[in-house]
């Protein structure tokens, strides 16, 4: 037995124990702008989505989704096709406002 403890004892921690979270944890929970942006650029990378689709796929909830979502900064990658709010990349979603007939000023 004491010679279990002593090679207990006698061993590195290989880490220390991780004591709070960092500002990129925060953020990643909390800045909902930057979760948008990455969701364009990863999520949507090749592909596009309904708003909900989106959203969804951020992580993000409802409740706080439209108050970000609108924001002018995405104009470029969304836009409301019969109804319904798609989100692409800007270069997608500029042939897709062409295919639709969609003019942009």
């Amino acid at each position: 037995m004491n010679a279990n403890r002593k090679d207990s004892m006698s061993s590195k921690p290989t880490e220390e124990k991780s004591r709070g979270k960092s500002m990129d944890q925060f953020r990643s929970v909390f800045d909902i702008k930057l979760r948008i942006c990455k969701g364009v650029s990863t999520i949507l990378r090749g592909v596009y989505m309904t708003d909900q689709e989106f959203r969804e796929a951020c992580g993000i909830a409802s409740n706080e989704w439209r108050r970000y979502a609108d924001d002018s900064e995405f104009d470029a990658c969304r836009c409301r096709l019969r109804g319904q709010i798609m989100w692409a990349q800007p270069k997608m979603m500029k042939e897709m406002r062409e295919i639709a007939g969609i003019v942009t000023a």
